[in-house]
């Protein structure tokens, strides 16, 4: 399994990943170098604070135990989809459990962290990321093995919802 630093770590990283994504930091540094930053209002149309945002997290284990502590003080209310998890475990740590449709319709930011399995692969395709609504931010931090990342990358390129990975299908 996952040791608690490691799962620790890779928390901190889900959640930084998070915050930069639903700022755009990293798309507001690209501008700034390239001379076309946006100013302003004009800069953030696009961005949302983490406070108060509704959080979904797919595949509540070790990583998603060390990340839901981490969000506490952003006053989110954080969901989970595990179908290997016990609506009433989940319950005992502060979650409320969701369907997988609801949890990608409702939430705003959405952690991908379902350990890969013959039974996931890519379960998150076309009809399920459809259901994310618009602007959202996914981050995808478990294996590229549990989403058809054409799919994926169709909707992000779209414009549709924003992502924030370090897992790719070709590693």
């Amino acid at each position: 399994g996952v040791g608690p630093s490691f799962a620790r770590q890779v928390a901190e990283m889900c959640l930084g990943m998070a915050l930069a994504c639903s700022r755009e930091i990293v798309l507001g540094d690209l501008k700034m170098r390239r001379g076309d930053e946006d100013y302003l209002h004009a800069g953030n149309v696009n961005t949302f604070m983490l406070y108060g945002q509704p959080v979904g997290i797919i595949g509540y284990g070790g990583i998603a135990n060390e990340l839901h502590p981490l969000l506490r003080p952003f006053g989110v209310e954080v969901s989970a989809y595990d179908p290997w998890l016990g609506d009433g475990y989940l319950r005992s740590r502060g979650v409320k459990p969701k369907s997988l449709e609801a949890l990608l319709a409702e939430s705003r930011v959405i952690f991908v962290l379902a350990a890969p399995t013959v039974e996931n692969r890519a379960f998150l395709g076309h009809p399920e990321l459809a259901q994310i609504q618009q602007g959202a931010v996914m981050v995808l931090m478990s294996r590229a093995h549990v989403v058809d990342f054409d799919a994926l990358t169709e909707y992000v390129v779209a414009g549709r919802f924003k992502l924030a990975t370090d897992v790719f299908p070709t590693e």
